[in-house]
Parts: C-alpha cells; sequence; structure tokens
C-alpha cells in the first residue's frame, strides 16, 4: 500500500514537472497570453509614484473595513461595486525594485 502510494507520488511529480517544463519551454503558449500596455514608460511611473511597497495590489481597491458602521460598509461595497463593473479591474504583482537580470532572453 505504501509503496505503491510513494510510487505514485513519484510517478505524478514527475509527469506534472515533465509536462511544465514542455508546456512553457517548448510551446510557449503561455507567451501569448501575456499583453503590454500601449506606452509602458508612462504606466511604470504612474504605477511607480502611486505604490507604497512592493506587493500585490488589486484595482478597484475596497477602502479600509476597520472602524466603519454597518450602514458605511454597505454603501462602501456599493461604490466599489459599481467601480468593478465600470472597469478597469487589474490584479498585479508589482516590484519597486525590478530584477537583476534574467536567464532567459
Amino acid at each position: 500500500m505504501i509503496r505503491s502510494l510513494v510510487l505514485g507520488t513519484v510517478l505524478g511529480g514527475l509527469v506534472a514537472f515533465l509536462w511544465s517544463s514542455v508546456s512553457w519551454e517548448l510551446i510557449g503558449w503561455h507567451e501569448k497570453t501575456m499583453l503590454t500596455f500601449q506606452n509602458e514608460d508612462d504606466v511604470s511611473a504612474i504605477v511607480a509614484s502611486h505604490m507604497k511597497q512592493s506587493g500585490t495590489y488589486l484595482l478597484p481597491g475596497g477602502p479600509p473595513q476597520e472602524g466603519l458602521s454597518p450602514e458605511q460598509k454597505k454603501a462602501a461595497q456599493s461604490v466599489l461595486m459599481e467601480k468593478m463593473q465600470k472597469g478597469p479591474v487589474m490584479f498585479a504583482a508589482i516590484r519597486q525594485g525590478g530584477f537583476g537580470s534574467f536567464t532567459r532572453a
């Protein structure tokens, strides 16, 4: 029982690793879904001037919920939903300093 469980785990991990390698390195279909902004320099300057620290950001972001009454929370949630329906909506991982180097050109 334990032997088949370990064997299945190892083989499953190996298959997942091989498929991930093939799909990212050989097929390259993940790169086709990556889009760029029209003017990256402007977008980069705006993002850098409005971020507090490196991290994951959500736009539109909800207001802090601490200290709000139930009515205020409901009103804030309503405003947030309107903004989300209007758009744009963005989920971004942002790093202030950039990266040192990449291994793939």
